[in-house]
C-alpha cells in the first residue's frame, strides 16, 4: 500500500499514475513503471492526511519500506507491505476513506 496525497486535481493525478508513459517524478511514478508492479485500488479521504495514515499503519505494525515517499517528511515511509487486510480495512473503513476505482 502507497500513502500519498493528490490536494489539487485528484483524478488527473491518478490518471497520470495510472498511465504507463510518463516521466518517472514522484516516488510512485518509479515503483509502477516495474511491470510487476499492479494497482489494486485507490482509496481517498477528502482530508490530507497523509502522514497520519502512514503513521497509523507503521503504529499497527505494518512493514514499511523505510524512506520511501517520505523524504518530505518525518514519517517512516509511505510504502507498507500489507498482510492483514481485515486490520488495514478497519483502518480505511474507521477513517472514512472511499474506493475510487
Amino acid at each position: 500500500v502507497y500513502v500519498g496525497s493528490a490536494r489539487l486535481n485528484f483524478e488527473h493525478r491518478i490518471r497520470r499514475h495510472l498511465a504507463r508513459k510518463k516521466k518517472l517524478f514522484w516516488h510512485i511514478d518509479y515503483l509502477l513503471s516495474d511491470a510487476k508492479a499492479k494497482v489494486v485500488d485507490v482509496f481517498y479521504v477528502d482530508e490530507v492526511i497523509e502522514h497520519e495514515v502512514a503513521r497509523s499503519l507503521h503504529e499497527l505494525g505494518f512493514k514499511v519500506v523505510e524512506n520511501f515517499g517520505s523524504s518530505d517528511c518525518s514519517c517512516p515511509g509511505h510504502l507498507f507491505y500489507v498482510d492483514d487486510e481485515k486490520k488495514f480495512e478497519g483502518l480505511i473503513n474507521g477513517i472514512g476513506f472511499k474506493s475510487y476505482v
